[in-house]
């Protein structure tokens, strides 16, 4: 029996595609054992960077999520060894706990490795403060 770790390479992505990578579409989450970072203030319509992490590693679950039911979109960019790959915003939100996810949420797991840097920035559609959350779940080599 091969040893498959051996031939197989953890490459980072160039890009992640999943249900909400084109943008308009959201979840409704719950934490999901994710730590939940709030943005801070945000200007209309401007990406706020809210993590970066410097080193090898692999995230597991990226969400930005809505912290009230103000009436807003959020946009969520994921850039991975200095490569976008994940640029997108949701449709309009009206409730707390939804969200554009670039990683795993709920029960799905999908593990996405980097091999010098990780970055995630968010925005929403109004000028505002701590009303935005990015959720996050990684770990370092």
């Amino acid at each position: 029996m091969l040893n498959q770790g051996k031939y197989l390479k953890r490459m980072p992505p160039t890009s992640i595609v999943n249900l909400q990578s084109g943008g308009g579409d959201y979840l409704s989450v719950a934490n999901y054992g994710a730590k939940t970072t709030l943005s801070g203030a945000l200007t209309a319509n401007t990406y706020k960077e809210i993590l970066s992490v410097t080193g090898r590693g692999v995230f597991y679950s990226l969400y930005a999520i809505s912290m009230d039911t103000t009436s807003r979109k959020i946009g969520l960019k994921i850039v991975i060894d200095e490569v976008t790959v994940f640029d997108a915003v949701s449709g309009t939100l009206t409730s707390a706990n939804q969200g554009i996810a670039a990683g795993g949420y709920s029960n799905i797991v999908i593990p996405i490795y980097f091999n010098k840097s990780l970055v995630a920035s968010v925005k929403s559609s109004l000028s505002e403060t701590d009303k935005v959350g990015l959720g996050h779940i990684y770990h370092l080599f």
